[in-house]
Protein backbone atom coordinates (compact mmCIF):
# COMPACT_ATOMS: atom_id res chain seq x y z
CA UNK A 1 0.00 0.00 0.00
CA UNK A 2 1.44 3.33 -1.05
CA UNK A 3 -0.01 6.50 0.48
CA UNK A 4 -0.11 9.58 -1.78
CA UNK A 5 -0.70 12.02 1.15
CA UNK A 6 1.54 12.88 4.07
CA UNK A 7 1.14 10.85 7.21
CA UNK A 8 1.77 11.82 10.87
CA UNK A 9 0.91 15.50 10.46
CA UNK A 10 -0.19 17.04 13.83
CA UNK A 11 -3.55 18.12 12.44
CA UNK A 12 -5.40 16.41 15.33
CA UNK A 13 -3.77 18.63 18.00
CA UNK A 14 -4.45 21.77 15.93
CA UNK A 15 -8.16 20.92 15.67
CA UNK A 16 -8.32 20.14 19.40
CA UNK A 17 -6.86 23.57 20.22
CA UNK A 18 -9.48 25.24 18.02
CA UNK A 19 -12.21 23.25 19.81
CA UNK A 20 -10.89 24.70 23.08
CA UNK A 21 -11.03 28.22 21.54
CA UNK A 22 -7.22 28.44 21.45
CA UNK A 23 -6.53 30.08 18.11
CA UNK A 24 -2.93 31.22 18.61
CA UNK A 25 0.05 29.72 16.72
CA UNK A 26 -1.99 27.78 14.14
CA UNK A 27 0.33 26.57 11.37
CA UNK A 28 -1.38 27.15 7.97
CA UNK A 29 1.19 24.97 6.16
CA UNK A 30 0.04 21.87 8.08
CA UNK A 31 -3.59 22.71 7.26
CA UNK A 32 -2.74 23.01 3.54
CA UNK A 33 -0.74 19.76 3.44
CA UNK A 34 -3.40 17.72 5.22
CA UNK A 35 -6.36 18.95 3.10
CA UNK A 36 -7.93 16.58 0.57
CA UNK A 37 -10.80 17.05 -1.87
CA UNK A 38 -13.65 14.61 -2.26
CA UNK A 39 -12.69 11.73 -4.65
CA UNK A 40 -8.99 12.64 -4.31
CA UNK A 41 -6.67 9.62 -4.37
CA UNK A 42 -5.22 8.85 -0.94
CA UNK A 43 -3.48 5.51 -1.51
CA UNK A 44 -2.75 3.06 -4.35
CA UNK A 45 -2.10 -0.67 -4.33
CA UNK A 46 1.35 -2.06 -4.96
CA UNK A 47 2.26 -5.30 -6.78
CA UNK A 48 2.85 -7.26 -3.58
CA UNK A 49 -0.78 -6.82 -2.55
CA UNK A 50 -1.90 -7.87 -6.09
CA UNK A 51 0.00 -11.15 -5.68
CA UNK A 52 -1.45 -11.70 -2.17
CA UNK A 53 -4.99 -11.25 -3.56
CA UNK A 54 -4.40 -14.05 -6.09
CA UNK A 55 -3.27 -16.46 -3.34
CA UNK A 56 -5.92 -15.48 -0.74
CA UNK A 57 -9.48 -14.25 -0.65
CA UNK A 58 -8.27 -10.73 0.34
CA UNK A 59 -10.79 -7.92 -0.32
CA UNK A 60 -9.19 -4.59 -1.29
CA UNK A 61 -12.07 -2.66 0.27
CA UNK A 62 -11.07 -4.01 3.72
CA UNK A 63 -7.50 -2.69 3.58
CA UNK A 64 -8.49 0.85 4.57
CA UNK A 65 -11.56 1.85 6.53
CA UNK A 66 -13.24 5.10 7.49
CA UNK A 67 -13.84 8.11 5.24
CA UNK A 68 -12.56 6.37 2.07
CA UNK A 69 -13.86 4.14 -0.71
CA UNK A 70 -12.05 1.76 -3.05
CA UNK A 71 -11.91 2.70 -6.75
CA UNK A 72 -11.47 -0.62 -8.54
CA UNK A 73 -10.95 1.01 -11.95
CA UNK A 74 -7.81 2.79 -10.75
CA UNK A 75 -6.87 0.32 -7.97
CA UNK A 76 -6.82 3.17 -5.46
CA UNK A 77 -8.48 4.44 -2.32
CA UNK A 78 -10.19 7.85 -2.58
CA UNK A 79 -11.53 10.38 -0.09
CA UNK A 80 -15.28 10.20 0.47
CA UNK A 81 -15.46 13.83 1.67
CA UNK A 82 -13.38 17.00 1.66
CA UNK A 83 -11.45 18.13 4.72
CA UNK A 84 -8.34 17.49 6.78
CA UNK A 85 -6.90 13.98 6.43
CA UNK A 86 -5.91 11.96 9.52
CA UNK A 87 -4.28 8.53 8.92
CA UNK A 88 -4.22 6.20 11.91
CA UNK A 89 -2.93 2.79 10.75
CA UNK A 90 -5.73 1.46 8.51
CA UNK A 91 -8.32 3.96 9.76
CA UNK A 92 -8.85 7.07 7.62
CA UNK A 93 -10.61 10.07 9.16
CA UNK A 94 -11.39 13.26 7.26
CA UNK A 95 -12.34 16.15 9.53
CA UNK A 96 -14.36 19.01 7.97
CA UNK A 97 -12.82 22.47 7.59
CA UNK A 98 -15.31 23.77 10.13
CA UNK A 99 -14.95 23.04 13.84
CA UNK A 100 -17.55 23.11 16.65
CA UNK A 101 -16.05 24.34 19.93
CA UNK A 102 -16.25 22.04 22.96
CA UNK A 103 -18.65 24.39 24.72
CA UNK A 104 -20.95 24.39 21.63
CA UNK A 105 -20.88 28.20 21.63
CA UNK A 106 -18.88 28.79 18.41
CA UNK A 107 -18.59 27.30 14.94
CA UNK A 108 -15.23 28.06 13.32
CA UNK A 109 -14.40 28.01 9.59
CA UNK A 110 -10.74 27.39 8.78
CA UNK A 111 -9.51 29.07 5.61
CA UNK A 112 -6.04 29.66 4.17
CA UNK A 113 -5.09 31.21 0.80
CA UNK A 114 -4.39 27.70 -0.54
CA UNK A 115 -7.70 26.30 0.72
CA UNK A 116 -9.59 29.12 -0.99
CA UNK A 117 -8.52 27.62 -4.33
CA UNK A 118 -9.19 23.99 -3.31
CA UNK A 119 -12.42 23.97 -1.29
CA UNK A 120 -15.64 23.07 -3.08
CA UNK A 121 -17.94 25.84 -1.80
CA UNK A 122 -21.17 24.12 -2.75
CA UNK A 123 -20.10 20.95 -0.96
CA UNK A 124 -19.10 23.06 2.05
CA UNK A 125 -22.61 24.57 2.23
CA UNK A 126 -24.10 21.09 1.91
CA UNK A 127 -21.97 19.80 4.81
CA UNK A 128 -22.94 22.82 6.94
CA UNK A 129 -26.63 22.17 6.26
CA UNK A 130 -26.12 18.61 7.54
CA UNK A 131 -24.92 20.15 10.83
CA UNK A 132 -28.41 21.57 11.51
CA UNK A 133 -27.02 24.75 13.05
CA UNK A 134 -29.59 27.52 12.68
CA UNK A 135 -27.25 30.45 13.40
CA UNK A 136 -24.71 30.02 10.56
CA UNK A 137 -23.81 33.33 8.88
CA UNK A 138 -23.81 32.29 5.20
CA UNK A 139 -23.28 35.88 4.06
CA UNK A 140 -19.99 35.91 5.93
CA UNK A 141 -18.93 32.68 4.18
CA UNK A 142 -19.75 34.22 0.77
CA UNK A 143 -17.72 37.30 1.71
CA UNK A 144 -14.75 35.11 2.69
CA UNK A 145 -14.73 33.43 -0.72
CA UNK A 146 -15.50 36.57 -2.75
CA UNK A 147 -12.88 38.73 -1.00
CA UNK A 148 -10.43 35.80 -0.64
CA UNK A 149 -10.00 36.24 3.11
CA UNK A 150 -7.95 33.80 5.14
CA UNK A 151 -7.92 32.97 8.83
CA UNK A 152 -10.13 31.24 11.38
CA UNK A 153 -13.61 32.77 11.27
CA UNK A 154 -16.55 32.48 13.67
CA UNK A 155 -19.43 31.66 11.31
CA UNK A 156 -21.96 30.81 14.05
CA UNK A 157 -22.12 31.96 17.62
CA UNK A 158 -24.35 31.10 20.56
CA UNK A 159 -25.45 33.52 23.23
CA UNK A 160 -23.79 33.36 26.65
CA UNK A 161 -26.25 33.37 29.57
CA UNK A 162 -26.22 36.54 31.66
CA UNK A 163 -26.42 35.84 35.38
CA UNK A 164 -28.46 38.22 37.51
CA UNK A 165 -28.69 39.25 41.11
CA UNK A 166 -31.06 40.94 43.50
CA UNK A 167 -30.08 44.27 45.03
CA UNK A 168 -27.10 43.61 47.28
CA UNK A 169 -25.87 45.57 50.27
CA UNK A 170 -22.11 45.14 50.71
CA UNK A 171 -20.76 46.29 54.09
CA UNK A 172 -17.89 48.78 54.20
CA UNK A 173 -17.12 47.69 57.76
CA UNK A 174 -15.60 44.44 58.99
CA UNK A 175 -18.63 42.26 59.75
CA UNK A 176 -16.58 39.26 60.91
CA UNK A 177 -16.13 38.54 64.59
CA UNK A 178 -13.26 36.10 64.83
CA UNK A 179 -11.63 34.43 67.82
CA UNK A 180 -9.32 37.45 68.07
CA UNK A 181 -6.97 39.77 66.23
CA UNK A 182 -3.47 38.52 65.41
CA UNK A 183 -0.62 41.04 65.46
CA UNK A 184 2.60 40.96 63.42
CA UNK A 185 4.31 38.69 65.95
CA UNK A 186 1.54 36.10 65.85
CA UNK A 187 0.02 37.08 69.20
CA UNK A 188 -3.77 37.04 69.50
CA UNK A 189 -5.92 39.47 71.44
CA UNK A 190 -9.34 37.95 72.17
CA UNK A 191 -10.74 41.31 73.15
CA UNK A 192 -10.08 42.97 69.79
CA UNK A 193 -13.24 41.65 68.15
CA UNK A 194 -15.12 44.58 66.53
CA UNK A 195 -17.90 44.50 69.12
CA UNK A 196 -18.71 48.22 68.98
CA UNK A 197 -18.91 50.15 65.74
CA UNK A 198 -20.18 53.70 66.18
CA UNK A 199 -21.59 55.83 63.34
CA UNK A 200 -22.62 59.46 63.05
CA UNK A 201 -25.64 60.60 61.11
CA UNK A 202 -24.78 60.58 57.39
CA UNK A 203 -21.82 58.17 57.75
CA UNK A 204 -21.55 55.60 54.97
CA UNK A 205 -22.15 52.05 56.19
CA UNK A 206 -22.40 49.98 53.01
CA UNK A 207 -22.52 50.22 49.24
CA UNK A 208 -25.43 49.05 47.09
CA UNK A 209 -25.05 46.81 44.06
CA UNK A 210 -28.22 47.38 42.02
CA UNK A 211 -30.46 44.56 40.88
CA UNK A 212 -29.46 42.94 37.59
CA UNK A 213 -31.93 40.80 35.65
CA UNK A 214 -30.76 37.41 34.44
CA UNK A 215 -31.08 36.33 30.81
CA UNK A 216 -30.88 32.77 29.47
CA UNK A 217 -28.54 31.94 26.59
CA UNK A 218 -28.36 29.27 23.90
CA UNK A 219 -25.69 27.30 22.02
CA UNK A 220 -25.18 27.23 18.23
CA UNK A 221 -27.76 24.45 17.93
CA UNK A 222 -30.42 26.47 19.73
CA UNK A 223 -30.30 24.49 22.99
CA UNK A 224 -31.15 26.80 25.93
CA UNK A 225 -28.46 27.54 28.53
CA UNK A 226 -30.06 28.54 31.81
CA UNK A 227 -28.77 31.59 33.63
CA UNK A 228 -28.45 31.96 37.40
CA UNK A 229 -30.05 34.50 39.71
CA UNK A 230 -28.30 35.31 42.98
CA UNK A 231 -31.10 36.00 45.46
CA UNK A 232 -28.85 36.67 48.48
CA UNK A 233 -28.91 40.38 49.43
CA UNK A 234 -25.92 39.83 51.79
CA UNK A 235 -27.40 42.41 54.19
CA UNK A 236 -30.78 44.14 54.63
CA UNK A 237 -31.48 47.67 55.83
CA UNK A 238 -33.06 47.85 59.27
CA UNK A 239 -33.58 50.63 61.79
CA UNK A 240 -32.02 54.11 61.40
CA UNK A 241 -30.32 53.44 58.05
CA UNK A 242 -31.26 54.90 54.66
CA UNK A 243 -30.38 54.26 51.02
CA UNK A 244 -28.80 57.27 49.33
CA UNK A 245 -27.29 57.38 45.80
CA UNK A 246 -25.92 53.86 45.79
CA UNK A 247 -24.90 53.75 49.43
CA UNK A 248 -26.42 52.89 52.82
CA UNK A 249 -25.96 55.71 55.35
CA UNK A 250 -26.80 56.14 59.02
CA UNK A 251 -29.90 58.28 59.55
CA UNK A 252 -28.99 58.91 63.20
CA UNK A 253 -26.04 58.69 65.56
CA UNK A 254 -25.71 55.29 67.17
CA UNK A 255 -24.08 51.90 67.50
CA UNK A 256 -24.09 49.37 64.66
CA UNK A 257 -25.88 46.16 65.49
CA UNK A 258 -26.17 43.11 63.22
CA UNK A 259 -29.16 40.84 63.72
CA UNK A 260 -28.53 38.08 61.21
CA UNK A 261 -28.48 39.93 57.87
CA UNK A 262 -30.20 43.10 59.13
CA UNK A 263 -28.10 46.25 59.61
CA UNK A 264 -29.37 48.50 62.41
CA UNK A 265 -28.09 51.67 64.02
CA UNK A 266 -29.26 51.83 67.64
CA UNK A 267 -28.96 54.87 69.83
CA UNK A 268 -27.98 53.84 73.34
CA UNK A 269 -30.53 53.90 76.17
CA UNK A 270 -29.06 54.19 79.67
CA UNK A 271 -30.59 52.95 82.94
CA UNK A 272 -28.71 54.17 86.00
CA UNK A 273 -28.83 51.51 88.70
CA UNK A 274 -30.63 48.16 88.63
CA UNK A 275 -33.31 46.84 86.34
CA UNK A 276 -35.76 45.79 89.00
CA UNK A 277 -39.37 45.97 90.12
CA UNK A 278 -39.01 49.76 90.03
CA UNK A 279 -38.17 49.83 86.30
CA UNK A 280 -40.46 46.96 85.40
CA UNK A 281 -39.78 44.65 82.43
CA UNK A 282 -37.37 45.84 79.77
CA UNK A 283 -38.63 46.06 76.21
CA UNK A 284 -36.21 48.18 74.21
CA UNK A 285 -35.90 48.70 70.43
CA UNK A 286 -32.39 50.17 70.72
CA UNK A 287 -29.17 49.31 72.53
CA UNK A 288 -29.28 49.69 76.30
CA UNK A 289 -26.73 50.26 79.08
CA UNK A 290 -27.62 49.19 82.62
CA UNK A 291 -25.11 50.49 85.14
CA UNK A 292 -26.29 48.11 87.89
CA UNK A 293 -27.74 44.60 87.82
CA UNK A 294 -30.71 42.91 86.20
CA UNK A 295 -32.52 41.39 89.15
CA UNK A 296 -34.72 38.29 89.46
CA UNK A 297 -37.99 37.76 87.59
CA UNK A 298 -37.46 40.54 85.02
CA UNK A 299 -38.43 39.98 81.37
CA UNK A 300 -35.78 41.42 79.06
CA UNK A 301 -36.29 42.03 75.33
CA UNK A 302 -33.70 44.18 73.55
CA UNK A 303 -33.51 44.70 69.78
CA UNK A 304 -30.04 46.25 70.00
CA UNK A 305 -27.09 45.45 72.28
CA UNK A 306 -27.47 44.80 76.03
CA UNK A 307 -24.60 46.11 78.18
CA UNK A 308 -24.76 45.37 81.93
CA UNK A 309 -22.13 46.61 84.37
CA UNK A 310 -23.34 44.25 87.08
CA UNK A 311 -24.92 40.78 87.17
CA UNK A 312 -27.82 39.32 85.19
CA UNK A 313 -29.61 37.21 87.79
CA UNK A 314 -32.43 34.72 87.14
CA UNK A 315 -34.41 36.61 84.48
CA UNK A 316 -37.81 35.27 83.56
CA UNK A 317 -36.77 35.71 79.95
CA UNK A 318 -33.77 37.17 78.13
CA UNK A 319 -34.08 37.83 74.39
CA UNK A 320 -31.39 40.05 72.79
CA UNK A 321 -31.20 40.68 69.04
CA UNK A 322 -27.68 42.16 69.25
CA UNK A 323 -24.71 41.48 71.57
CA UNK A 324 -24.78 40.85 75.33
CA UNK A 325 -21.87 42.37 77.28
CA UNK A 326 -22.13 41.57 81.00
CA UNK A 327 -19.22 42.77 83.15
CA UNK A 328 -20.50 40.78 86.12
CA UNK A 329 -21.87 37.37 85.37
CA UNK A 330 -25.03 35.61 84.25
CA UNK A 331 -27.06 33.35 86.52
CA UNK A 332 -29.84 31.50 84.76
CA UNK A 333 -33.20 30.21 85.84
CA UNK A 334 -34.41 26.62 85.76
CA UNK A 335 -36.30 25.57 82.61
CA UNK A 336 -35.74 28.98 80.99
CA UNK A 337 -34.12 29.45 77.58
CA UNK A 338 -32.11 32.63 76.98
CA UNK A 339 -31.32 33.84 73.49
CA UNK A 340 -28.56 36.10 72.10
CA UNK A 341 -28.47 36.71 68.34
CA UNK A 342 -25.11 38.49 68.49
CA UNK A 343 -21.97 37.77 70.54
CA UNK A 344 -22.11 37.12 74.29
CA UNK A 345 -19.43 38.30 76.71
CA UNK A 346 -19.70 37.60 80.46
CA UNK A 347 -17.52 37.12 83.52
CA UNK A 348 -19.24 33.78 84.16
CA UNK A 349 -22.32 31.76 83.17
CA UNK A 350 -24.01 29.55 85.77
CA UNK A 351 -27.18 27.43 85.76
CA UNK A 352 -28.25 28.86 82.40
CA UNK A 353 -29.45 27.55 79.06
CA UNK A 354 -28.36 29.82 76.22
CA UNK A 355 -28.74 29.98 72.44
CA UNK A 356 -25.91 32.18 71.10
CA UNK A 357 -25.89 32.97 67.38
CA UNK A 358 -22.30 34.29 67.21
CA UNK A 359 -19.33 33.92 69.60
CA UNK A 360 -19.38 33.31 73.36
CA UNK A 361 -16.54 34.72 75.53
CA UNK A 362 -16.39 33.93 79.25
CA UNK A 363 -13.65 35.05 81.67
CA UNK A 364 -13.96 32.78 84.68
CA UNK A 365 -16.26 29.79 84.47
CA UNK A 366 -19.20 28.06 82.82
CA UNK A 367 -21.00 25.87 85.40
CA UNK A 368 -24.11 23.68 85.30
CA UNK A 369 -25.14 25.25 82.01
CA UNK A 370 -26.23 24.20 78.53
CA UNK A 371 -24.85 26.38 75.74
CA UNK A 372 -25.64 26.28 72.03
CA UNK A 373 -22.94 28.41 70.37
CA UNK A 374 -23.11 28.94 66.63
CA UNK A 375 -19.51 30.16 66.29
CA UNK A 376 -16.52 30.07 68.72
CA UNK A 377 -16.53 29.53 72.49
CA UNK A 378 -13.63 31.12 74.41
CA UNK A 379 -13.31 30.48 78.15
CA UNK A 380 -9.72 31.40 78.81
CA UNK A 381 -8.95 34.98 79.79
CA UNK A 382 -9.01 34.45 83.59
CA UNK A 383 -9.95 31.20 85.40
CA UNK A 384 -11.21 29.64 82.18
CA UNK A 385 -12.96 26.53 83.49
CA UNK A 386 -16.02 24.62 82.24
CA UNK A 387 -17.76 22.36 84.78
CA UNK A 388 -20.82 20.09 84.70
CA UNK A 389 -22.08 21.61 81.46
CA UNK A 390 -23.35 20.56 78.05
CA UNK A 391 -21.75 22.51 75.19
CA UNK A 392 -22.86 22.52 71.55
CA UNK A 393 -20.32 24.59 69.58
CA UNK A 394 -20.23 24.91 65.79
CA UNK A 395 -16.62 26.10 65.49
CA UNK A 396 -13.62 26.20 67.87
CA UNK A 397 -13.56 25.95 71.68
CA UNK A 398 -10.66 27.49 73.63
CA UNK A 399 -10.64 26.69 77.37
CA UNK A 400 -8.07 26.43 80.19
CA UNK A 401 -9.65 23.62 82.21
CA UNK A 402 -12.32 21.19 81.01
CA UNK A 403 -13.72 19.48 84.12
CA UNK A 404 -11.88 19.05 87.42
CA UNK A 405 -10.47 16.43 89.78
CA UNK A 406 -13.81 16.13 91.62
CA UNK A 407 -15.61 14.72 88.59
CA UNK A 408 -17.52 17.82 87.49
CA UNK A 409 -17.21 16.78 83.89
CA UNK A 410 -18.87 17.95 80.69
CA UNK A 411 -20.46 16.72 77.50
CA UNK A 412 -19.04 18.53 74.45
CA UNK A 413 -20.80 18.31 71.06
CA UNK A 414 -17.81 19.37 68.97
CA UNK A 415 -18.62 21.20 65.72
CA UNK A 416 -22.40 20.85 66.26
CA UNK A 417 -24.60 23.57 64.72
CA UNK A 418 -27.89 23.99 66.58
CA UNK A 419 -29.10 26.36 63.84
CA UNK A 420 -28.69 23.64 61.20
CA UNK A 421 -30.45 21.19 63.56
CA UNK A 422 -33.39 23.58 63.97
CA UNK A 423 -33.59 24.18 60.21
CA UNK A 424 -33.56 20.42 59.60
CA UNK A 425 -36.51 19.94 61.97
CA UNK A 426 -38.48 22.64 60.14
CA UNK A 427 -37.73 21.06 56.73
CA UNK A 428 -38.75 17.59 57.93
CA UNK A 429 -42.03 18.98 59.26
CA UNK A 430 -42.64 20.57 55.84
CA UNK A 431 -41.90 17.21 54.17
CA UNK A 432 -44.45 15.48 56.41
CA UNK A 433 -47.03 18.16 55.60
CA UNK A 434 -46.28 17.85 51.86
CA UNK A 435 -47.12 14.13 51.87
CA UNK A 436 -50.71 15.13 52.65
CA UNK A 437 -51.11 17.12 49.38
CA UNK A 438 -53.47 15.40 46.96
CA UNK A 439 -52.19 16.97 43.72
CA UNK A 440 -49.39 14.57 42.68
CA UNK A 441 -47.52 17.09 40.49
CA UNK A 442 -47.37 19.71 43.22
CA UNK A 443 -46.48 17.05 45.79
CA UNK A 444 -43.59 15.70 43.67
CA UNK A 445 -42.24 19.19 42.95
CA UNK A 446 -42.28 20.20 46.63
CA UNK A 447 -40.81 16.89 47.83
CA UNK A 448 -37.95 17.09 45.32
CA UNK A 449 -37.15 20.64 46.39
CA UNK A 450 -37.40 19.91 50.13
CA UNK A 451 -35.27 16.75 49.77
CA UNK A 452 -32.46 18.84 48.27
CA UNK A 453 -32.70 21.33 51.14
CA UNK A 454 -32.80 18.48 53.68
CA UNK A 455 -29.61 16.95 52.25
CA UNK A 456 -27.83 20.32 52.14
CA UNK A 457 -28.78 21.29 55.71
CA UNK A 458 -28.02 17.81 57.06
CA UNK A 459 -24.44 18.12 55.76
CA UNK A 460 -23.99 21.30 57.82
CA UNK A 461 -25.08 19.93 61.21
CA UNK A 462 -21.52 18.92 62.10
CA UNK A 463 -18.44 20.99 61.20
CA UNK A 464 -15.60 18.47 60.88
CA UNK A 465 -13.02 21.32 60.81
CA UNK A 466 -13.74 22.42 64.41
CA UNK A 467 -11.19 22.09 67.24
CA UNK A 468 -11.13 21.95 71.03
CA UNK A 469 -8.01 23.70 72.42
CA UNK A 470 -7.43 22.90 76.11
CA UNK A 471 -4.68 25.23 77.37
CA UNK A 472 -4.18 23.58 80.77
CA UNK A 473 -5.98 20.29 81.52
CA UNK A 474 -8.83 18.15 80.16
CA UNK A 475 -9.85 15.74 82.92
CA UNK A 476 -10.91 12.15 82.46
CA UNK A 477 -14.58 11.21 81.95
CA UNK A 478 -15.37 14.32 79.89
CA UNK A 479 -17.50 13.14 76.95
CA UNK A 480 -16.87 14.27 73.37
CA UNK A 481 -19.71 13.75 70.89
CA UNK A 482 -19.50 13.73 67.09
CA UNK A 483 -21.88 12.77 64.28
CA UNK A 484 -21.00 9.06 64.40
CA UNK A 485 -19.15 8.59 67.66
CA UNK A 486 -19.13 9.38 71.37
CA UNK A 487 -15.76 9.36 73.13
CA UNK A 488 -15.17 9.29 76.88
CA UNK A 489 -11.79 10.75 77.86
CA UNK A 490 -9.92 7.94 79.60
CA UNK A 491 -7.28 9.95 81.46
CA UNK A 492 -6.17 13.48 82.23
CA UNK A 493 -4.39 15.30 79.40
CA UNK A 494 -2.49 18.59 79.58
CA UNK A 495 -2.18 21.16 76.79
CA UNK A 496 -4.02 19.33 74.03
CA UNK A 497 -5.94 19.99 70.84
CA UNK A 498 -8.89 17.71 70.06
CA UNK A 499 -10.12 17.44 66.48
CA UNK A 500 -11.92 15.05 64.14
CA UNK A 501 -9.93 12.36 62.42
CA UNK A 502 -11.24 10.28 59.46
CA UNK A 503 -14.13 8.18 60.64
CA UNK A 504 -15.18 10.59 62.00
CA UNK A 505 -13.73 9.89 65.43
CA UNK A 506 -11.60 12.06 67.70
CA UNK A 507 -7.85 12.60 67.92
CA UNK A 508 -6.08 14.15 70.91
CA UNK A 509 -2.69 15.71 70.23
CA UNK A 510 -0.30 18.15 71.88
CA UNK A 511 -1.32 21.79 71.66
CA UNK A 512 0.31 23.40 68.59
CA UNK A 513 3.13 25.76 69.62
CA UNK A 514 1.80 28.67 67.55
CA UNK A 515 -1.65 28.49 69.18
CA UNK A 516 -0.06 28.36 72.61
CA UNK A 517 2.21 31.35 71.93
CA UNK A 518 -0.68 33.46 70.62
CA UNK A 519 -2.95 32.72 73.57
CA UNK A 520 -0.23 33.36 76.16
CA UNK A 521 0.09 36.96 74.84
CA UNK A 522 -3.62 37.72 74.93
CA UNK A 523 -3.52 40.91 77.03
CA UNK A 524 -1.03 42.96 75.00
CA UNK A 525 -3.44 45.51 73.53
CA UNK A 526 -6.50 47.50 74.63
CA UNK A 527 -9.30 45.48 76.19
CA UNK A 528 -12.92 45.50 75.10
CA UNK A 529 -14.32 46.55 78.48
CA UNK A 530 -11.87 49.43 78.72
CA UNK A 531 -13.12 50.66 75.35
CA UNK A 532 -16.73 50.43 76.58
CA UNK A 533 -15.92 52.29 79.81
CA UNK A 534 -14.11 55.02 77.91
CA UNK A 535 -17.02 55.41 75.49
CA UNK A 536 -19.63 55.90 78.21
CA UNK A 537 -17.39 58.11 80.32
CA UNK A 538 -17.09 60.46 77.34
CA UNK A 539 -20.86 60.42 76.83
CA UNK A 540 -21.42 61.23 80.51
CA UNK A 541 -18.88 64.06 80.32
CA UNK A 542 -20.67 65.50 77.27
CA UNK A 543 -24.03 65.30 79.10
CA UNK A 544 -22.57 67.18 82.12
CA UNK A 545 -21.10 69.90 79.88
CA UNK A 546 -24.38 70.41 78.06
CA UNK A 547 -26.22 70.66 81.39
CA UNK A 548 -23.73 73.24 82.67
CA UNK A 549 -24.16 75.28 79.48
CA UNK A 550 -27.95 75.23 79.89
CA UNK A 551 -27.64 76.22 83.56
CA UNK A 552 -25.27 79.06 82.61
CA UNK A 553 -27.75 80.37 80.02
CA UNK A 554 -30.52 80.37 82.63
Amino acid sequence: MKFLCEKNLPIQSILENIKRNKLENINPDILNRSFVNVHQKIAILDTEIDHRKESTNLSFADLLKGDVYYNSDESSFCASKQGFLIINASIITIEPIFVVSNDLMRLYLIMTPTLLTKVDKELLFHDLDELHCQYIDKKLIETIFNEKKSGIFVIAKGKEPIDGNCEKIIPLFDDKISAGKIDEKGNIDFFERNFLRSFKKGDTIAKIIPEKLNEDGYDIFGKPILSKYDNDPVFICGLNVDKNEGFVVASSDGVLSLAGKVINIHSLVKISGDASLYTGNINCKSSILITGNILENIDVYVEGDLIVNGVISSCNSLQVKGNIICKGGIIGKAKTLYNCEGTLYSKYIRNATFFIKRDCIVDDDIMNSTLFVNKNLICYTKKGVILSSIIHCSKDIIVKFLGNERGNNNKIYLGHSYLAEQNLQVIRKLINDTHKIENEKIKKFKLDMLSKYEKRVNSKIYNLQSHLFVIKTIYQDNILVGPLSEHKVEKDYTEVAVYYKPGPAFAIMSLPVKIKERIENVFKSLKLLEIIDEKFEKEQALEKRSKKKEEGKN
